[in-house]
């Protein structure tokens, strides 16, 4: 309801911004018929067409992406290849997209069900550590 009475409010001052006012010596009387009596779903109806007039609906174009979790498994593996320890910060790239980010995430997950790799999180919110499991090499 309130955003009905926004869009009508900024009509009306639309309204006032772009027409005169103009003072008449007769005032018109309108006959009162009683209450307004209005149903909900009428109510509804009215709130929707003034809604539809006053903003445009917005259309996303929603494109597919494929997670790469092969290719981050390969990122990961080769930075514990050369450090036995690594952060989050230090696989992920700076500016990266939702997917290498899930792809990232994918393939920690996957390394650490294999055993090849151990996540650890010191204390909450903190960054976790990745460590080469240390069983993983010695077998």
């Amino acid at each position: 309801m309130r955003e009905v009475v926004d869009v009508l409010e900024r009509r009306a001052e639309d309204r006032r911004s772009r027409f005169a006012r103009a003072y008449t010596q007769a005032a018109v009387q309108m006959p009162v018929s009683g209450p307004l009596t209005i149903s909900l779903p009428e109510l509804l109806s009215a709130v929707d067409r003034v809604l539809r007039l006053a903003r445009k609906p917005q259309v996303h174009d929603v494109v597919p992406r494929a997670l790469d979790v092969d290719g981050a498994i390969g990122i990961v593996r080769a930075l514990l290849a050369i450090r036995a320890r690594a952060q989050w910060k230090d696989i992920l790239p700076r500016k990266a997209e939702p997917w290498e980010v899930l792809s990232l995430l994918l393939a920690l997950l996957e390394l650490a069900k294999q055993g090849e790799l151990r996540l650890a999180q010191p204390r909450a919110f903190a960054a976790f550590e990745i460590t080469r499991d240390s069983s993983s090499e010695a077998a």
